[in-house]
Formats: structure tokens, sequence, C-alpha cells
């Protein structure tokens, strides 16, 4: 009974994952799995955690790659 929504939720947070790696940084995990009590709330949180993290570093190498640029045409 109780294992097939604990299955589902470990593949979505699994999936959501593979997309993350591959630098597909726009989509969160759905809210109901962040707001678990369980294991698989903490593991939705701490990859959201890493998700936002490493989506700053990127916005913020784009933004000093930009920077960098605009240097090199004055």
């Amino acid at each position: 009974f109780g294992s097939i929504p604990l299955v589902s939720s470990v593949q979505t947070v699994v999936r959501q994952i593979e997309k993350w790696a591959a630098y597909d940084l726009s989509e969160n995990l759905e809210p109901h799995l962040l707001k678990r009590k369980d294991e698989i709330g903490q593991i939705s949180r701490a990859v959201t955690l890493l998700r936002n993290e490493m989506k700053q570093m990127i916005e913020k190498v784009q933004n000093a790659s930009v920077k960098f640029r605009i240097r090199l045409f004055l």
C-alpha cells in the first residue's frame, strides 16, 4: 500500500535531479514533496537548496562574463 507513493515520490525527485544535472534549472520540485516530514522531504529540501546554489553560481559566472566582455570592447 504505502510503498507506491514512496516509489513515485523518489522517482519524481530523481527525474528532477537528472534535469538539474543537465543544467535545466527552470523547474522546482513540487511543493508537496518539500513539505513532507519524512526522508523524501529532507532530500527534496536538500537538493532544492543545491539547485538554488547552482543557479546563483551560474548567474554570477554569467554576470562576470558579461562584465569581462564589456571591458574587452571599451
